[in-house]
């Protein structure tokens, strides 16, 4: 936004400036009225750029939240899964006897398989 679009209420930077220092002994000189204005469009532009800074913001966290959806997604698959396999080998052990190498492989691959669940 530049001095010229800049409006204030209805009325033009141009507009106020003459009827501020339009008369001899005038309220304000060049230099104090520039300074309000400066002070006026630096507050402008800075809540355009805050308003700019949150959309981006909400756009970043709506991204974060789906990325953290997707992800607990996933693990709740590879939860299945361990589930799954470590089910399968449970039914398997039943069919070996408790001495047998087989029996210990499961044994052991089921304690793996819990610390991982974790």
């Amino acid at each position: 936004m530049t001095r010229k679009e800049l409006k204030i209420g209805r009325y033009t930077e141009e507009e106020i400036f003459q009827y501020m220092t339009d008369v001899e002994g005038s309220m304000l000189g060049r230099s104090m009225y520039d300074a309000i204005f400066n002070t006026i469009h630096a507050l402008i532009t800075e809540k355009n750029q805050l308003k700019k800074d949150n959309e981006t913001l909400q756009k970043e966290l709506q991204s974060s939240e789906k990325f953290a959806e997707k992800l607990q997604r996933e693990l709740n698959q590879r939860d299945k899964v361990i589930n799954e396999v470590a089910d399968y080998i449970k039914s398997d052990l039943l069919l070996f006897d408790n001495d047998s190498i087989e029996h210990e492989i499961g044994i052991e691959i089921l304690e793996i398989l819990e610390r991982t669940d974790k």
